[in-house]
């Protein structure tokens, strides 16, 4: 957001740094200026909290991925259990000594199941969660924003459920876009 804010490249697809630089437009200096004094990150107990990876938001990853590069995205973490989210599928994966949890998604989860998605953490111990959202109502109070995807929003995500498969295609061809961009800027 702070980046889409300023101007920078996103590094996403064409239609989701549209998306995110139309909410960024909403946003006021001041308040970017809070979410700046955010961390990136964040650790308690044996739990690291993150996005996407350690040292980035952006980063997207899956259960598909190469093993190697993946425990190289967490190789400096400490914390045993790594919680995170951005790629919206409900996923457990063994990195060796770190087990890689990631929530889902309460409002754009994958999955062939409807429902908001979640993690409960209780005593180092992890369920994947699934609350059913009230369809109808949720569409009612996302009516009254100008939002400019609206209805796109509303008939993918509200209305229907991108299905794990779906996910899995879209998400691994964005992450090797991502390698090939991210190739292109360090060359």
């Amino acid at each position: 957001m702070i980046d889409a804010f300023e101007g920078r490249p996103l590094s996403l697809s064409k239609h989701a740094e549209r998306q995110i630089r139309w909410v960024a437009n909403k946003l006021t200096a001041s308040q970017i200026l809070k979410l700046k004094q955010l961390p990136l990150n964040t650790s308690a107990a044996d739990y690291f909290f993150c996005h996407a990876i350690a040292d980035n938001n952006r980063t997207i990853f899956t259960p598909h991925n190469d093993l190697i590069k993946i425990k190289s995205f967490f190789q400096e973490i400490k914390e045993p259990f790594i919680i995170c989210g951005h790629t919206h599928l409900q996923f457990k994966l063994d990195i060796g000594s770190k087990i890689i949890f990631n929530a889902g998604s309460i409002g754009m989860p994958f999955s062939d199941q409807e429902g908001a998605q979640w993690l409960w953490i209780e005593d180092q111990t992890f369920h994947f969660k699934k609350t059913i959202v009230n369809k109808n109502s949720a569409i009612k109070s996302m009516k009254t924003t100008d939002f400019l995807f609206l209805n796109e929003f509303i008939e993918t995500y509200v209305k229907n459920t991108v299905s794990i498969s779906n996910a899995y295609e879209m998400l691994d061809k964005l992450a090797v876009e991502q390698q090939i961009r991210f190739r292109r800027q360090n060359s």
